[in-house]
């Protein structure tokens, strides 16, 4: 596979280049998470660890990893570690355990904007899918409508979550 240079992520470090080209050239079989890396001098020293969910988004990171695209480039990476929650990956990021993961795109977003951790989103690969699925026969046709109704998301972070709020904020 032949890539064009990609220019490094972070000012002043070594090249990310291998990620960048990973989740460029995989992104196309399954991922819609955006890949999110902190910006640090502790990341660049010691082997980079990946966190992911068994989900198909993780899907770039995982083949990355297993074809060797990292180790290609002149990185050491450890084995990608499976966690089961999105809390659980977020925090582990945060405190450290890992450099490298797939995550919902608000919680970078929140990450960067609300608790000022310098983090990289390095490929968003999918900015679509987020729908609102109705009973055919519950009377519900507009945001309006589900007033007064229970509705669920997959989870607080997720953009079915954000389409949700502000559907409902404009409805008011």
């Amino acid at each position: 596979m032949k890539f064009n240079h990609v220019k490094p992520v972070c000012p002043n470090s070594i090249s990310r280049r291998s990620f960048l080209k990973t989740a460029i050239g995989t992104a196309g079989i399954a991922a819609c998470a955006p890949m999110v890396f902190p910006c640090s001098a502790a990341a660049k020293k010691r082997p980079l660890k990946i966190g992911y969910l068994p989900i198909t988004d993780a899907t770039p990171l995982l083949v990355a990893y297993t074809l060797g695209y990292f180790s290609h480039e002149g990185l050491h990476v450890e084995p990608p570690v499976m966690v089961r929650s999105w809390k659980v990956l977020s925090e582990s990021f945060l405190t450290g355990k890992f450099d490298l993961a797939h995550m919902l795109f608000p919680i970078p977003v929140w990450m960067r904007f609300k608790q000022n951790v310098p983090v990289k989103v390095l490929a968003w690969n999918h900015t679509n899918g987020s729908a609102v699925t109705v009973k055919a026969d519950a009377g519900i046709n507009r945001f309006a409508d589900l007033a007064g109704k229970q509705v669920a998301v997959p989870s607080w972070y997720s953009m079915h979550n954000l389409v949700m709020q502000l559907g409902l904020q404009v409805q008011g």
